[in-house]
């Protein structure tokens, strides 16, 4: 059962996806997870930049979000909020309240 703060702090619905190619075609994406709610996303704390290197020269951002299920998000899926895309590049999962809290790590690609 998600947790009433968290019900009150996941505000933003999003999307999981990740990259499909079959029989030598062009690479597609599939939903994985078509509706999520999260909460919105800011930057890195101190102790998760600590844990999570990665060399990138764009921001990483952060997001948690709750479920009664084991969620399939990997490194590498991206993250769909409205119509712009983060790449997916660290997951953290741990047992919370009787069920599952994900941090998830972003990166904001600079256009």
């Amino acid at each position: 059962m998600i947790s009433a703060s968290m019900a009150r702090l996941a505000t933003v619905t999003a999307s999981v996806e990740r990259n499909v190619s079959a029989g030598g075609k062009a690479p597609g994406t599939t939903e994985v997870i078509p509706t999520l709610m999260i909460m919105p996303l800011s930057i890195l704390d101190a102790q998760t930049r600590m844990r999570v290197v990665i060399d990138t020269p764009n921001q990483l951002k952060q997001t948690f979000c709750q479920s009664d299920d084991i969620l399939e998000i990997k490194n590498g899926y991206t993250l769909v909020i409205e119509n712009a895309k983060y790449p997916i590049r660290d997951v953290g999962a741990s047992v919370w309240q009787g069920g599952y809290r994900y941090q998830i790590v972003v990166e904001v690609l600079s256009n």
